[in-house]
């Protein structure tokens, strides 16, 4: 990858539930409901942490940006910390707005369910319907838009090159059709910003806008967005805050002594695109929330517990729905990740909501959190994925038990025994008993078995598992447990492999 490579988790944590989907509905009713189990303490209480990690943050050099936390729709926390631009010392406000990275890829789920909704689309339709003149004509005869939205295209590319030249999605898409595809479509999920980019080229096609205006009309305009667009990073609205970057690798751990803050305007491309790179504020992604709760943008209504995350040098964007106790929350940042990320990850697990628990090196960027395949996707599993559940070490310890338990009780796909396994050995959350089944189901239905390939960062309470699903490949599961007797798990986490 390029310097400028952004940072891709795909994550998804419920407590001592989780699903593993991928991709987002088109035009079928999502009925779930948001999260709204029992949080852990008080809006006062809750207030208050994030007040303190803010500020102990901003101090360190390590958070500038701003925090939004609504509660059922309504805003009860918004505040700005750092700089927008440090040499002439403005302040980030409530109203500044940032580059939100990978973010933006809601934006382009909107827009292709929206066309599919008019009948523009179709998410089985393959590129060549839309774009016959595509440069790899094996590629445009095999992957769907379907395969795009889910990153189970096997397109592959560095949108990243030549940042200079890119001021449009059109610019981009020789950086993202210039290599032959990794994998047979729909074979393995591998995260695609040049997945998205054909996507874009294909809704500019479809709509005879270019992505960006298609956008503004259909997207901000009607959702209010005022603040929201795709100006050029070389001449910025006033109210934008410029990026900065450590030019660190994301990956490893902190040094004691950070580098110096400098500008990642040389690395980023000129313009977003249908992967990424627009700007916005953390008032307009709030409207963007409920717009797509409550169905006004022309397609179903999205009611489920979701995180999108963006991460790239100097921007990282954290879009949390569906939080226990009606809680949704934005933070924006114009620091490399995990500025944004480490505050939403600690809300998360404040509120009970499971979450990432943030090992060494783990940090979020690119992709959504929860993502809804639509309906008929089915994904081969690897040709040569080991058989059985258990095919690696766990620890001989409660919590190694534990997980052991739960992965026989998974590949089972028996509801009567994954029944009984969550009365005895998960602690009891959100969602009803029935409710956990039926995620179960839909779990298994879209994984199939797993089967443990490894292990790391296993403590007395929590480890992590690195298992093969069946249908959707590789994936980390990150257990937590009680701390002492009967050791039942508190919390389950999936997250796609990068």
């Amino acid at each position: 990858d390029s310097p400028a490579a952004h940072l891709f988790r795909v994550v998804l944590t419920c407590l001592a539930a989780a699903s593993v989907t991928s991709a987002p509905s088109l035009g079928a009713q999502d009925a779930s409901p948001p999260v709204r189990g029992a949080a852990r303490m008080s809006q006062v209480a809750l207030l208050g942490k994030v007040r303190t990690l803010a500020d102990r943050l901003t101090r360190a050099d390590r958070f500038s940006g701003v925090i939004l936390l609504a509660q059922n729709g309504s805003t009860v926390f918004e505040q700005a910390y750092g700089f927008a631009d440090r040499a002439v010392k403005r302040r980030n406000t409530a109203t500044t707005t940032f580059n939100v990275s990978s973010v933006g890829k809601l934006f382009t789920q909107v827009a292709v369910a929206q066309l599919v909704a008019a009948g523009k689309l179709s998410p089985d339709s393959t590129i060549s319907a839309y774009w016959p003149d595509y440069p790899d004509p094996v590629a445009a005869r095999k992957v769907t838009i379907r395969h795009l939205l889910t990153h189970r295209s096997g397109i592959d590319g560095n949108i990243f090159r030549d940042p200079l030249t890119l001021r449009s999605n059109h610019d981009n898409v020789p950086n993202a059709t210039g290599n032959p595809l990794t994998f047979e479509p729909g074979s393995q999920q591998q995260y695609s910003n040049a997945g998205y980019v054909v996507l874009g080229e294909i809704i500019e096609r479809v709509s005879h806008d270019p992505y960006a205006e298609y956008i503004r009309r259909h997207v901000f305009a009607p959702t209010g967005m005022t603040a929201s667009g795709f100006p050029a990073i070389d001449s910025l609205p006033p109210n934008a805050a410029l990026g900065y970057t450590r030019g660190m690798d994301e990956d490893a751990a902190p040094p004691a002594v950070l580098p110096a803050l400098k500008r990642s305007a040389p690395i980023q491309p000129r313009r977003g695109s249908a992967a990424g790179g627009a700007y916005s504020n953390v008032g307009d992604l709030l409207r963007f929330v409920l717009a797509r709760r409550n169905g006004s943008l022309g397609i179903s209504p999205r009611q489920s517990q979701e995180m999108a995350a963006g991460g790239s040098p100097g921007s990282n964007a954290m879009v949390a729905e569906g939080f226990p106790d009606g809680y949704d929350v934005i933070v924006l940042s114009n620091f490399d990740p995990p500025a944004a990320g480490a505050i939403a990850d600690s809300v998360e697990r404040w509120l009970g909501g499971g979450g990432d628990r943030g090992g060494p090196g783990d940090v979020r960027g690119g992709g959504p959190r929860i993502i809804r395949r639509g309906p008929g996707e089915a994904a081969a599993g690897p040709p040569d994925a080991p058989r059985g559940p258990i095919t690696a070490e766990l620890p001989d310890t409660p919590i190694g038990r534990a997980a052991k338990d739960y992965l026989l009780a998974f590949a089972s796909g028996d509801t009567a025994v994954m029944r009984a396994f969550i009365q005895e050995h998960m602690v009891p959350g959100g969602r009803t008993l029935s409710e956990r089944i039926a995620r179960y189901v839909e779990i298994f239905g879209e994984n199939g078995a797993l089967t443990l390939t490894g292990v790391q960062g296993a403590t007395e309470t929590e480890l992590t598992m690195l298992v093969t699903g069946a249908r959707s490949g590789p994936l980390n599961v990150i257990l937590s447990a009680e701390a002492a007797p009967p050791f039942r798990i508190t919390s389950l986490a999936f997250r796609l492999e990068r």
